[in-house]
């Protein structure tokens, strides 16, 4: 198993963190700043302790595979220290479908239809490999893990990737 790349201290030394912007089963999710060029960033910080080693490498390896794709949200980096590693990836503002959902209520046949069609592209770029050859099966498909880019609320962004598969043959 690959060792996963550290900064000098493992540190988030390129990072200014900033308000948390949610919770979940094995860590916390912060806004953040890149030092550097100001750009917007999500940081998902993770507890060393609460979870297995296999699982962070597992977040990891399928991170590391996304590739460039405008439905899936970008990785930018991995950081560790001794307590914690963190994954920053690209900040998604328009928060999840889920909220949008119970705010507004339900889409029209319609709207759905043109809602999920940039989910589908999504999903078949990561099924077919994501450029980096292997598929990727998201396994955790819901409206909470569906997060909104506020420009275009039909644009919608798959995340929170928990498995990778070996393609068995192309």
């Amino acid at each position: 198993m690959r060792k996963l790349p550290e900064t000098s201290e493992g540190e988030l030394k390129d990072w200014r963190l900033g308000r948390l912007l949610g919770r979940g089963s094995f860590g916390l999710v912060f806004a953040a700043r890149e030092r550097k060029t100001g750009y917007p960033g999500a940081i998902k910080v993770m507890d060393r302790s609460r979870i297995k080693a296999t699982s962070i490498n597992r977040e990891h390896t399928v991170l590391e595979a996304l590739g460039d794709h405008p439905g899936v949200v970008r990785y930018l980096g991995t950081y560790k220290t001794w307590a914690t590693v963190s994954f920053a990836m690209e900040r998604v503002t328009g928060g999840e479908l889920f909220e949008y959902l119970i705010h507004t209520g339900a889409m029209t046949e319609e709207q759905a239809r043109a809602s999920f069609v940039p989910v589908l592209r999504a999903l078949a770029y990561l099924h077919g490999g994501a450029g980096s050859g292997d598929a990727i099966v998201h396994r955790d498909l819901k409206p909470e893990n569906l997060l909104l880019v506020p420009v275009d609320r039909s644009r919608r962004q798959v995340h929170r990737f928990r498995e990778k598969l070996k393609a068995a043959a192309r």
